[in-house]
């Protein structure tokens, strides 16, 4: 489904941007607001996983994972990882995370830089150097 359809008639709508600018400011009444809030997410898929089985790669929860230049990557990653059987689930999916990674890192542009090495510290500024005791006085 077209989530433009799927969204309430705002009436009072305006768009107000720079024709290059990027994002888009929108004033919305009160009644608007009232509207979005009636029902939110009506028509407006939460989960990808349909209940018939199949995946909707439509779904805003794939955060447009299922389009772009590692399109067919991520959605062959994603079905491995559904469907697997394995114990621990996905871990017969390690070739395809792996293809889908290294599409991922060779466009940076489209899915930003890679994480910092340091992301995975515990806690920022952690160190591995032991600690220093404290100065005494004499």
């Amino acid at each position: 489904p077209d989530r433009a359809t799927s969204q309430p008639e705002l009436a009072s709508t305006r768009s107000m941007s720079a024709p290059a600018a990027k994002d888009e400011v929108h004033f919305l009444s009160k009644e608007d607001i009232d509207k979005l809030n009636e029902n939110p997410t009506e028509g407006v898929p939460t989960q990808a996983l349909q209940p018939d089985g199949g995946i909707d790669w439509d779904c805003p929860c794939l955060k447009g994972m299922a389009s772009g230049p590692c399109a067919e990557d991520f959605k062959s990653a994603f079905s491995c990882f559904v469907y697997s059987k394995a114990d621990p689930r996905g871990s017969d999916c390690i070739e395809q995370f792996s293809k889908m990674q290294a599409c991922l890192l060779s466009h940076p542009e489209t899915y930003g830089p890679p994480p910092s090495e340091n992301a995975d510290s515990a806690a920022p500024g952690a160190s591995d150097a032991p600690a220093q005791p404290a100065p005494t006085s004499q």
